[in-house]
């Protein structure tokens, strides 16, 4: 994803993702979602992955491909999950707080619905208010439990119906 940020410049949305057109033609020409105050104390990983817009060459996602192929050259293992993201923080650091200069899109909320949907049964009119009040809900392809299929059964329901 952030070699194809770094050469052709658009967005990256993971497939389990829901994003308005409205929401989407509102942001701006850089867009990253982050983890902000109260939840980011004593977190380690501020930033995410799942949705990024950036033009083409830019200085942030060009080092952030680089460092992350310097990786992969030496190593053959990921050594943690998140290796994408404490090095998009690093990056942001070495380029005197990066992240902190672009508009503070908020990853949280994106994931209410998911959470709420895997411990109690949430109606379609929920989900299609949600999805069209906040523009953009983050989801998961791996259910826990049959409530939680059961909601994705209706999601995809109302998202056809959107």
């Amino acid at each position: 994803r952030v070699q194809l940020l770094s050469v052709y410049g658009g967005i990256w949305i993971d497939s389990t993702v829901v994003v308005t057109k409205t929401w989407l033609d509102n942001t701006p020409e850089i867009t990253l979602l982050q983890q902000f105050k109260p939840g980011n104390e004593g977190n380690y990983v501020n930033v995410s992955s799942w949705f990024m817009k950036f033009p083409k060459n830019h200085p942030y996602i060009t080092q952030v491909r680089d460092v992350l192929f310097s990786y992969w050259n030496s190593e053959n293992k990921l050594f943690d999950y998140f290796l994408i993201h404490m090095i998009m923080q690093r990056v942001s650091m070495d380029q005197n707080n990066f992240l902190g200069t672009i508009y503070p899109f908020d990853n949280s909320i994106p994931h209410y619905l998911m959470l709420k949907m895997r411990k109690e049964i949430v109606s379609a009119d929920s989900m299609q208010l949600f999805i069209a009040n906040e523009g953009i809900a983050k989801f998961t392809n791996k259910t826990r439990n049959v409530t939680e299929t059961e909601n994705y059964k209706s999601l995809i329901t109302v998202l056809k119906q959107m």
